[in-house]
């Protein structure tokens, strides 16, 4: 088993930007999310860029699945558990370096992929996109080449269909 450097800087997450939990809940709604869907336990949001999601934590993420030897499980270690994994580091990684700040806008999102009866879980957030605040989706399991290669990068945009939006049974931030 790899291990941890706990001790080792924190990929620090630039915020762009940070939203009331009411201004949170009415980008949501316009993004097509059901009210009765939205779980925000916070105040205020801060919003994560997008090269800090793709890049510096989801490298982060990688090795802090790689040191506990993370791998997919069907019904174990399955789509929840990597939105989980992700959801907790970011929020680990964020409260190690931004302290008393806002809350991270990471969450995780529960839906039906278009055409499945099976529900899938992967990752949002808010965040800027082309200078507009936007919710953007992320798939958090590793890329699948061969078997899951915890060597790949995961935190990988995802851009959800309308339907698939209109079925998110639970977003959580």
């Amino acid at each position: 088993m790899s291990t941890l450097d706990f001790n080792a800087p924190w990929p620090e997450a630039p915020a762009s930007h940070t939203l009331s939990s009411d201004e949170m809940l009415g980008v949501l709604e316009l993004a097509g999310i059901n009210p009765d869907a939205i779980e925000l336990s916070d105040d205020e949001y801060a919003l994560p860029t997008l090269n800090w999601i793709t890049g510096d934590f989801a490298d982060s993420m990688t090795g802090f699945l790689n040191s506990l030897e993370f791998t997919y499980e069907l019904h174990s270690q399955d789509c929840k558990a990597f939105s989980r994994a992700a959801a907790f580091w970011a929020e680990y990684c964020w409260n190690k370096t931004q302290a008393g700040q806002a809350a991270l806008a990471l969450g995780q999102c529960y839906y039906l992929p278009n055409g499945s009866m099976e529900g899938h879980a992967i990752n949002c957030a808010m965040t800027r996109k082309a200078g507009k605040i936007a919710l953007v989706f992320f798939e958090p399991q590793l890329n699948f080449k061969a078997g899951f290669n915890l060597s790949l990068t995961s935190m990988t945009e995802k851009n959800l269909e309308p339907c698939e939006i209109e079925s998110c049974s639970l977003l959580l931030f």
